[in-house]
C-alpha cells in the first residue's frame, strides 16, 4: 500500500494522477468480539473487505493497514466534491446489517481523507494525514468523514506519539477514574455509579475518552487501563 502511494508522491509520477488516500477505522469493533465472539469479528473482517473492495475500481487500491482499520488509495476520482461523494458511498455501504447467528450487527465507520496538494511527503506521512482526519472524525462521535487540514495536527498528533504518551500516562498515573452516580428516577435513590476514565494531557490537553480508549484497545493497553 505505501509502496503505491510512494509512486504517486515522486517527481516522475504519472501527470494528471494525484495521490488520495483514504483510512477508515470501524467504530467500537470491540463490541462486536466481546458480544458475539472473535469468530463474529473475522466474519465482520471479511465482509467489510468485500464491502470495500466492491466500491473501487481497477486502478484503486484497498488494503488491510491493522487491526480494524483499513486504506484506500484512491485514484479513479481526483475531484474534491467526487471524492467526498465517493467516501460518503463507502460509508453508507458499510452501514447495510450484517447477519450472524440470527443477530443483525450494523456497522459505522470514521472515514479520514489526505488528498496530495503536490508538496514533498514520503509515502506514510499522507497516510498519517488521513489517519488523523479519521482520529478527529472518531472524537466528534464516528460514521462521519473529515478531511485533513494542518490545524488537525494541534489537536491530534499522530497515533504513534499518542500511543507513547498513553503508555507513559498508565506508568505515571496521570488518568484519573471519577464516579458518576447513577438515580433510580422513581424515589431519586442512588442505586450505583458509573466509572470514567479522564485523561489531562500536559500538552494537548483533554484527550476524549473515546479516543484513548479506542487507542488502548488497539495496542493492547486496555489491561493496564482497565486495572488502574
Amino acid at each position: 500500500f505505501l509502496d503505491r502511494v510512494g509512486a504517486l508522491l515522486k517527481p516522475k509520477a504519472e501527470a494528471g494522477a494525484r495521490a488520495v488516500v483514504l483510512v477508515l477505522d470501524l467504530d467500537r469493533f470491540k463490541t462486536v468480539n466481546d458480544s458475539h465472539g472473535l469468530s463474529a469479528g473475522d466474519s465482520m473482517m471479511l465482509t467489510v473487505a468485500r464491502r470495500l473492495a466492491r466500491q473501487v475500481r481497477p486502478q484503486d487500491t484497498v488494503a488491510r493497514l491493522g487491526s480494524d482499520q483499513f486504506g484506500i488509495l484512491l485514484l479513479s476520482e481526483q475531484d474534491p466534491d467526487r471524492i467526498a461523494a465517493f467516501a460518503d458511498t463507502l460509508r453508507r455501504a458499510l452501514r447495510a446489517p450484517v447477519t450472524f447467528a440470527e443477530s443483525e450487527i450494523i456497522i459505522t465507520a470514521s472515514i479520514g481523507i489526505a488528498i496530495h496538494d503536490g508538496s514533498p511527503k514520503k509515502e506514510d506521512e499522507l497516510t498519517k494525514d488521513a489517519e488523523l482526519a479519521m482520529y478527529h472524525a472518531k472524537r466528534l462521535g464516528g460514521d462521519r468523514i473529515e478531511v485533513f487540514r494542518s490545524s488537525l495536527r494541534q489537536h491530534g498528533g499522530d497515533g504513534g506519539s499518542l500511543e507513547t504518551d498513553l503508555q507513559r500516562a498508565l506508568e505515571r498515573n496521570e488518568i484519573r477514574v471519577l464516579f458518576q452516580p447513577i438515580v433510580r428516577v422513581r424515589d431519586e435513590r442512588i442505586v450505583g455509579f458509573e466509572a470514567l476514565a479522564r485523561w489531562d494531557h500536559p500538552k494537548r490537553g483533554r484527550i476524549q475518552t473515546a479516543e484513548f480508549i479506542a487507542l488502548a484497545e488497539r495496542t493492547g493497553l486496555i489491561m493496564p487501563l482497565g486495572l488502574m
